[in-house]
């Protein structure tokens, strides 16, 4: 059975996020979801990640109850969607959102004021369920300001930090920049795909946005 479903990431930004859903439900899951995603964490935290041995611990203080509902969101919905359900357990967290500035050039040649940067801004997503950090991905822009204005776009680039949820793929495309407006925007389409055997398997997308201005981050979210 194939279901075609349009989900709206209302929760975790403004305006809301369009994601769009292509699945073939085989709900016969078999397998322990939350014990794959231990393992995945174990071994990030034992190959040094503190922020996995932390996530370790808080899966470890689990209720028997917590780890039921988080296991019936990693076989059904997904964390990353879950994030927008009221009372799912799940909460998307904004961090490490910032620019690096680098002096590029006076454009008079002695005054500070009219000086150009290029710049670096960087915006982090992170999905938590109960303390644990189960995916963070990372959307980058690079540009050039002056006067307090975005004067150009360079390069807009997508990362993922780390990804524990079980059988699950995370990639991007059709990455844009440009300004508008004195504002530098930078999206891409980030696209999640899972593939177990045994559990719902489907591809879902959606639009992840940074705008930035002359001095910082203006906005980083879904659209």
């Amino acid at each position: 059975m194939v279901s075609v479903a349009t989900i709206s990431l209302a929760g975790l930004s403004s305006p809301a996020t369009a994601l769009a859903s292509t699945a073939t439900e085989t709900h016969v899951n078999t397998k322990d979801a939350t014990s794959m995603l231990r393992a995945n964490i174990k071994d990030a935290a034992m190959n040094g990640d503190a922020d996995a041995a932390e996530s370790l611990e808080a899966f470890d203080a689990l209720s028997g109850k917590e780890r039921q509902k988080l296991e019936g969101i990693l076989k059904n919905e997904r964390v990353l969607f879950a994030a927008e359900r009221p009372g799912s357990g799940v909460s998307m967290r904004q961090s490490n959102c910032h620019v690096t500035p680098t002096r590029f050039s006076s454009l008079s040649g002695t005054s500070t004021l009219a000086a150009t940067y290029r710049v670096t801004a960087t915006c982090d997503q992170e999905f938590l369920f109960a303390g644990i950090s189960v995916t963070k991905v990372r959307l980058t822009g690079k540009y050039t300001t002056g006067r307090g204005r975005v004067l150009d776009t360079h390069r807009a680039y997508f990362r993922v930090l780390h990804s524990y949820e079980p059988g699950v793929s995370i990639s991007n495309s059709d990455k844009r920049h440009y300004v508008s407006g004195g504002r530098g925007h930078f999206r891409t389409t980030v696209t999640v795909t899972r593939s177990i055997f045994g559990w719902e398997h489907s591809t879902r997308s959606g639009v992840l946005r940074l705008v930035t201005n002359g001095p910082g981050v203006v906005s980083c979210g879904w659209v």
